[in-house]
């Protein structure tokens, strides 16, 4: 079941890469709140945020409020003829038990179910909290302080002339060219979270390098690469910068479709990735959500 639930989940990121479009670009349509489910209130998380919010920016739905049909019923909606659902995934714990009936361990199962943006729905009104929003753009002290309080027990940062970003796992550094190099202040903060969430893989913090670092061209590299650019994308909605535009996009879509059609996993196990690389660079605590 679960590996039929991979593919259902890749196929809308797919679907929208031979489109043209790169869902994860920007992943919250221009709103100033992350997308979630209308009656639990629970915020969207990793690939489920992604997804939802992409859906949202190409269709232009006025909100990011997702209910399931059962949720619109109760709430004496109809979806409207013709509407398309989104899958929403997660993970159901399974007990393996002994002989003796005592459970020995547990683990993860993953399953989904299927939301309407409010939107697709009549017969229920769009909450006057919910509205669109111009986005409330933080100001870049602010950031800079978050990004300061990681790198205290995080890796060493600096900034030179050049015309490289990257990390050295080896070293535990995070290389930028300078700030005056960069064409926006997206792409800047774009970069360095981008090589922030490299630094979180380090065996200090979340350990996804195992015992040695990441090597430019393995299956391992192309991986981590989708990682540290979710993980990009999610902390600048996070901070409601999200005019970047991810370069040689062409030439990066030919590359995904390749490995999402390769391996279905690839992208719910990347993003979940991702939500865990920018929480632990941007110090949340998030046990809420889908």
């Amino acid at each position: 079941m679960s590996n039929k639930v991979y593919e259902i989940l890749t196929e809308q990121i797919i679907e929208a890469l031979e489109e043209g479009h790169i869902p994860w670009e920007k992943p919250w349509n221009g709103m100033s709140f992350a997308p979630k489910n209308m009656v639990s209130d629970k915020t969207y998380r990793g690939f489920n945020a992604m997804l939802t919010s992409f859906l949202s920016m190409r269709h232009g739905y006025k909100t990011n409020l997702w209910l399931s049909y059962k949720q619109v019923k109760d709430m004496g909606g109809e979806v409207k003829k013709g509407e398309k659902s989104c899958p929403i995934m997660y993970y159901k714990m399974l007990e393996k038990k002994d002989a003796s009936g005592e459970v020995e361990d547990t683990f993860p199962l993953l399953r989904y179910y299927r939301v309407f943006n409010l939107d697709q729905t009549e017969g229920i009104e769009i909450p006057k909290s919910e509205e669109v929003e111009l986005i409330d753009h933080t100001p870049k002290e602010v950031i800079d302080l978050k990004v300061m309080e990681y790198l205290v027990d995080g890796p060493k940062l600096e900034e030179q002339l050049g015309d490289r970003a990257y990390y050295d796992g080896l070293k535990d550094l995070v290389m930028l060219p300078e700030l005056g190099q960069f064409m926006s202040i997206e792409e800047y903060y774009g970069t360095l979270f981008h090589e922030l969430a490299h630094s979180t893989g380090h065996k200090t913090r979340l350990k996804r390098f195992g015992d040695g670092p990441v090597f430019f061209g393995n299956t391992e590299y192309a991986k981590e690469e989708l990682v540290a650019e979710l993980s990009a994308c999610f902390s600048l909605s996070h901070f409601g910068l999200t005019d970047r535009v991810i370069k040689n996009s062409k030439a990066y879509i030919r590359g995904w479709l390749k490995a999402l059609k390769s391996n279905p996993k690839w992208i719910v196990e990347a993003s979940s990735k991702a939500q865990k690389a920018t929480e632990f660079v941007l110090g949340i605590d998030n046990n809420k959500g889908d």
